[in-house]
């Protein structure tokens, strides 16, 4: 039975940061992940930015958009092929729930976060954007990032000196107080190892892996929240944060040939072996989209969409509402070397990576 200081389970974006910051800390990882390739998750189908979260200010999380803008800096840095600053447009209209002053508000805090400068387009030159303009009360304009989540996931996990195992779906993880065995299947049998602690990074899987734990642990009562995205065959020439019908918040951009247009938000009650776009979401998106911009589409210019689940703190809030920060959970009694990262961002891994290694650093 091969040994390890630490499993990590999930290859996604939280388990290919947290891999890569302890094999440089020289601690031997495993990481275990149930398909074939990394980011097949969730980690694949964001919106594929980089961003401080100008509307959780609203939400009152400053801390998170903080920490969110201190890691987009560093990436733009160390890694320019993967991610960069673009600039963003957003539009106010008469029938806008947030106002100017507000939005301004909003831009002069990011400011004070990141030191990147935003301004107003004068009305001369709105006629140059892609965005209707009756009604349009003002443009701001302020930076923030973009990348291919996927091949950022994949980048981060190759950075790394871990052992990793794909096609291995974990069935059981034993917590014996002084080590733990983990149990998966791969090509048809049952491999086990051994290591001190386990990290389960599975993302929206995160308690159906405490549920195969022993002894059992207490979890965490969660939310999954579904975010929608569509890929349409029209053009658009800048990245714009557009304002729902509904008010929640859409990004419009430039991706690949096309336009991605997302993300929606809704709460997910389905099964995990089947995480599609919901029938409603794809009209929603081109109704939204057909509303603001002077180009319009309709079902046949979709060339493709996907959906992923983010997980979030069970709450009676709308899923815009609902707290972005992570949270590390330990059941010290049952499970004391098993920890699971409930949430988490794109733009934050490193810093999921950090509290992780906080909390497990005196164990190991």
């Amino acid at each position: 039975m091969k040994s390890y200081d630490i499993t990590i389970i999930g290859a996604g974006i939280a388990g290919a940061g947290i891999a890569e910051l302890l094999s440089a800390k020289g601690y031997k990882c495993i990481v275990l992940e149930q398909c074939s390739y990394p980011a097949c998750g969730t980690s694949s189908k964001s919106s594929k930015l980089i961003h401080g979260g100008l509307r959780y200010l609203e939400n009152f999380e400053f801390t998170l958009v903080k920490e969110s803008l201190k890691e987009r800096a560093y990436l733009v840095k160390y890694l320019p092929q993967l991610v960069q600053l673009k600039s963003f447009y957003l539009p106010l209209y008469t029938h806008s729930k947030r106002k100017p002053w507000l939005v301004f508000l909003g831009l002069c805090i990011y400011t004070l976060f990141s030191w990147k400068k935003f301004s107003s387009v004068p009305k001369n030159k709105w006629h140059r954007l892609d965005i209707e303009t009756k009604d349009l009360l003002k443009v701001y304009t302020y930076k923030d990032g973009v990348t291919d989540d996927k091949l950022l996931t994949t980048h981060v996990l190759e950075q790394s000196a871990c052992d990793v195992e794909f096609n291995a779906k974990v069935e059981k993880i034993e917590d014996f107080k002084t080590h733990c065995i983990v149990s998966y299947e791969k090509d048809g049998t049952t491999q086990k190892i051994t290591s001190q602690i386990v990290i389960n990074a599975a993302g929206p899987w995160v308690n159906e892996i405490l549920n195969i734990c022993t002894p059992k642990p207490n979890t965490l009562n969660i939310d999954l929240v579904l975010g929608s995205h569509i890929l349409v065959d029209t053009k658009v020439d800048q990245i714009y944060y557009i304002e729902a019908s509904d008010k929640r918040a859409i990004f419009v951009r430039p991706y690949q040939d096309g336009t991605l247009i997302g993300t929606t938000e809704v709460h997910f009650n389905s099964s995990l072996q089947h995480i599609d776009v919901p029938p409603s979401d794809i009209p929603y998106l081109i109704d939204n989209f057909n509303h603001y911009f002077k180009t319009k589409i309709t079902l046949e210019n979709v060339i493709n969409s996907f959906a992923g689940l983010r997980v979030l703190p069970e709450d009676n809030k709308n899923a815009f509402k609902k707290s972005r920060e992570v949270k590390i959970w330990n059941d010290p009694v049952n499970v004391p070397n098993i920890y699971s990262i409930y949430g988490g961002k794109l733009t934050s891994f490193r810093a999921t990576a950090r509290k992780v290694y906080k909390k497990i650093k005196h164990k190991l």
